[in-house]
């Protein structure tokens, strides 16, 4: 589940936490056409995104601020799904995307930049993980922990196994791209999905500084409360995680 959403429903009165993190960083690439090279060359440029008060909005906007582009200076669009905003670039219609592989590498082909790999910024934002409610967790701690159990052993295969997940993404992605799928199984094996899957207190506290523009209550609300990492925890403390790995 997308972390502001965990985040707007907690704050709406629901009892749902992140229980385990996916994508702790902004994983994304700000792609561009051949003409522009330098962060400085997009402003009063069009950039894409897919829409607002998403993931890749919010990542467009931290990006442009981390190369000192006010996102004032550039004019932000919505235009739906990744492959239209690379479509609607090669059309003349942007400038700059914010896109992810296998996107990335298909732009690459065509020419196009990739001016900055957020992953390499080092910033932490709770963009997707495990929720559940407290609720549930109290009432059915066994089958929680069950599937804490298969999601972290679902990792390791993901990241020790890369022919047989290759295979699995190529067929969910529909594609025979092997390079673009290639591309897209090492940026996000080796850069993004971590072993022990922990959501990141920074990174929710983040989330609740951005709903605090429009809920000021929010700025008050410790991210341990969005969070319940105690399942990964006793799983991580009995050994099981560095197990998967040492064998």
């Amino acid at each position: 589940m997308a972390g502001p959403a965990v985040v707007s429903s907690n704050l709406g009165g629901t009892d749902l936490v992140m229980i385990a993190g996916i994508v702790n960083t902004f994983a994304f690439q700000v792609i561009t056409v051949k003409g522009i090279t330098s962060p400085s060359q997009l402003k009063g440029k069009r950039l894409g995104v897919n829409r607002f008060g998403t993931a890749p909005d919010i990542a467009a906007r931290f990006a442009l601020r981390r190369m000192s582009i006010d996102p004032s200076e550039v004019t932000i669009l919505q235009l739906g799904e990744q492959s239209t905003r690379l479509m609607a670039m090669k059309a003349g219609q942007l400038e700059a995307a914010i896109v992810l592989p296998p996107i990335t590498t298909i732009a690459q082909r065509e020419g196009m930049n990739v001016l900055l790999d957020m992953s390499e910024l080092g910033a932490e934002y709770q963009i997707t993980g495990l929720a559940s409610s407290q609720s549930f967790i109290s009432k059915n701690r066994s089958s929680a922990m069950k599937l804490m159990r298969s999601f972290v052993e679902g990792i390791h295969f993901y990241k020790t196994r890369k022919n047989e997940s290759m295979t699995i993404i190529a067929k969910y992605m529909r594609t025979n791209d092997m390079e673009a799928v290639a591309a897209t199984y090492d940026y996000f094996a080796n850069k993004i999905v971590p072993k022990k899957p922990y959501p990141t207190g920074q990174g929710i506290k983040a989330l609740l500084e951005l709903a605090a523009k429009e809920r000021p209550d929010a700025a008050k609300v410790p991210p341990e409360r969005i969070m319940n990492t105690s399942l990964l925890k006793e799983l991580d403390d009995s050994g099981f995680i560095d197990r998967l790995y040492q064998n």
